[in-house]
């Protein structure tokens, strides 16, 4: 490309994926994930882009609504084990692929989503999750602010708080 981007920030709910070159018939799998992202983040970085991954969320079952609404006086009942939640999303991958591929920065969200040892489905009296593992607006605006900070951080890191 005759005008490449200076940044490209990227993220994934899927680790998995089929091995390049194969056959749709060919099992998915994390390392086939890890491998295609090395790839393509490989060549931005070669090309003199740089690659930002933004870390999936950890993951929830599918009716974590359904659990919320069900247990409004007990939210505690809808916390997710912070191992299985983030060890199911596409984080664990692209930390990997990150790993692996020189130059390339990772922003990872974990923290804001689950203590120690679980991800509660609701913080500070906000929804986390709507429809699966798709986050609401409402706690997506709360990160804004953290998300902005890490960019000037990562993007210009003489600029101050």
């Amino acid at each position: 490309d005759a005008n490449p981007p200076d940044v490209v920030l990227t993220s994934g709910i899927y680790g998995v994926a089929s091995p390049l070159g194969s056959s749709a018939n060919v099992p998915m799998s994390d390392a086939a994930g890890i491998d295609g992202y090395t790839l393509r983040w490989t060549h931005l970085e070669s090309e003199g882009v740089h690659v930002i991954a933004l870390l999936d969320n950890p993951q929830p079952p599918l009716d974590i609504d359904e659990c919320v609404s069900h247990h409004l006086s007990n939210l505690g009942q809808c916390a997710l084990s912070r191992s299985s939640a983030v060890g199911v999303s596409g984080g664990p991958s692209m930390r990997e692929a990150a790993a692996r591929t020189p130059g390339v920065s990772v922003i990872d969200f974990t923290d804001y989503f689950c203590d120690a040892t679980v991800c509660p489905a609701v913080i500070d009296n906000v929804v986390v999750y709507r429809g699966g593992y798709h986050l609401t607006d409402t706690y997506v605006r709360t990160l804004a602010p953290m998300l902005s900070w890490q960019l000037n951080q990562l993007l210009d890191p003489t600029a101050g708080p």
